[in-house]
């Protein structure tokens, strides 16, 4: 795989570590990104999750059959698992894991 980096850092007492800057900035990475941490067996996988592209509302919104009533908690919760399912369709589609 082009572009793949490999390095350690360590964890501090508190449970926190530092990325490499260079791995940030080629992951866009800023400082509140949401990381989704899975157990990978041996290893951890650490994806960034990165607020919805307008692409990805648009599918959202047609799925769900066009704008609806005013958000509730319980609304907000379906939209964000519909946002999750198109993600991954397109994970899966594109051959990414």
């Amino acid at each position: 795989m082009v572009g793949r980096m490999t390095t350690t850092v360590k964890m501090a007492a508190n449970g926190r570590m530092v990325l490499p800057e260079a791995l940030c900035k080629s992951k866009r990475l800023k400082p509140g990104t949401a990381l989704r941490v899975t157990d990978a067996g041996e290893g951890i996988l650490l994806t960034p999750v990165y607020p919805p592209a307008e692409e990805e509302l648009a599918a959202v919104m047609a799925a769900a059959g066009g704008a609806g009533p005013s958000e509730t908690p319980k609304t907000r919760k379906q939209v964000e698992a519909a946002i999750e399912r198109v993600r991954a369709r397109a994970r899966k589609g594109s051959g990414r894991h």
